[in-house]
């Protein structure tokens, strides 16, 4: 995805990685243990700049514009899909880990 500032974010088995039209940068557990795994399932831009990364661990963390990473959610979700709302709402389209079901569009927030 792209965000507001023009660069791109990939998401894959080895992490997250942000491309800025000259480096590939790569953010893995080793670098930012707050990710929690090197899976990453979905990635959502926000229009503020920020953006909100999926973990297939089931974690759901946001990068603020300012760079800083924290943990919105340890939901134990594998969030394939997310969207934010009009409204604000954070949902995904996931599994639980567990058990159960898929389950369409959850509202996580």
């Amino acid at each position: 995805v792209e965000d507001a500032s023009g660069q791109l974010w990939i998401a894959g088995g080895q992490g997250l990685v942000r491309y800025d039209g000259r480096v590939f940068e790569i953010h893995d557990r080793r670098r930012l243990p707050l990710l929690g795994s090197d899976e990453v399932r979905s990635l959502w831009p926000e229009p503020d700049g920020g953006l909100v990364i999926g973990m297939a661990a089931g974690r759901i963390l946001r990068r603020a514009p300012d760079g800083d990473f924290a943990v919105l959610c340890d939901c134990g979700l594998n969030p394939a899909a997310l969207h934010r709302a009009a409204d604000g709402t954070l949902s995904t389209g996931a599994t639980l880990l567990l058990s159960g079901p898929p389950e369409a569009m959850r509202p996580l927030l």
